[in-house]
């Protein structure tokens, strides 16, 4: 059959491919698809596209591949730890912004696109580059943040080491900076609660300013 892999009540199906005249629907089918709890990476662990369909499957069934996280179709990913996934929408022709609940562990490169993630994201090292667009509910980075553009959360950052390739904007409710801050560029960090570094700022590479 064939119908939107996002989410959607009555789409049409029909059949398409070689073999579609062998077959044939009576009445008006229709079919509703909902969200997906929960994918799973099952890619390689390093060098995998988030939209191949070769690297996802369903947490509750790891052998049945194919449930990509895109659009609004799946509400929490799960990455092993060790592995490193790249994020570009232009790969795979992809348009539609990816939207989930949850992500946890393993990295991120997120390089082209748009992810929102309306609950938590935990990561380890985390990739944000220039045309890259992530919010988040809160983030919690344990490992590096590589950081080429804004990136906001509606609650908390967590950060532990940051590096700037670009100028920009950190946001949140509260911001807590555990590691060093290295880059020669400017970092604003936009909080109307609590900010607070914990460790050397521009110990590597200084930075032309911070704003906070």
């Amino acid at each position: 059959g064939d119908w939107s892999s996002d989410v959607c009540s009555s789409d049409l199906v029909s059949l398409l491919g070689d073999r579609s005249a062998n077959y044939a629907l009576t009445g008006a089918l229709s079919a509703d698809i909902t969200t997906l709890d929960s994918a799973t990476w099952v890619g390689p662990a390093t060098g995998g596209q988030w939209f191949d369909p070769n690297n996802w499957a369903p947490t509750s069934n790891l052998s049945a591949l194919g449930a990509v996280p895109e659009a609004s179709n799946v509400s929490n990913v799960v990455i092993p730890a060790n592995s490193t996934i790249l994020f570009d929408q232009t790969a795979f022709g992809q348009v539609d912004p990816v939207n989930l609940l949850g992500f946890s562990g393993g990295s991120l490169i997120l390089d082209q696109g748009t992810l929102t993630i309306g609950g938590s994201m935990v990561v380890d090292d985390l990739t944000l580059n220039p045309n890259g667009v992530l919010t988040v509910g809160s983030l919690s980075a344990t490992g590096m943040l590589n950081l080429g553009a804004d990136l906001t959360a509606t609650n908390a950052l967590t950060l532990n080491n940051i590096t700037l390739t670009q100028n920009a904007t950190l946001s949140g409710a509260n911001i807590n900076v555990l590691g060093t801050i290295d880059g020669a560029f400017a970092l604003t960090l936009n909080s109307p609660g609590v900010t607070s570094i914990n460790g050397a700022i521009g110990l590597g590479t200084a930075l032309t300013t911070l704003t906070t």
